[in-house]
């Protein structure tokens, strides 16, 4: 349920609804996953984790040299869906 989290944006809540209404578990992750850009170590943690299929979901409105660093050397089973795939589901963007 949507209430009681903080999103990043319209899309992410909105995924997060459409989540909702069609019955699918998910959770705000809160590990910290590490990357490296630039020789220098940095954090990151995607949008949502889906404990069924053991996944995690990027919701991404453009791609950018960042994300492609965080994505690469992500070590888990990451999916990331942009504003087409959002669309695929009818999810409003």
């Amino acid at each position: 349920m949507v209430y009681g989290y903080k999103f990043h944006g319209k899309w992410e809540l909105n995924y997060a609804i459409w989540l909702d209404e069609n019955l699918i578990e998910w959770q705000r992750p809160n590990e910290v996953f590490q990357y490296t850009m630039n020789d220098k170590v940095h954090h990151y943690t995607p949008d949502f984790y889906l404990p069924k299929t053991n996944e995690y979901i990027e919701i991404k409105g453009y791609e950018t040299e960042k994300d492609r660093c965080k994505w690469r050397d992500f070590p888990l089973k990451l999916r990331i869906l942009k504003r087409d795939d959002l669309k695929l589901l009818n999810i409003k963007c």
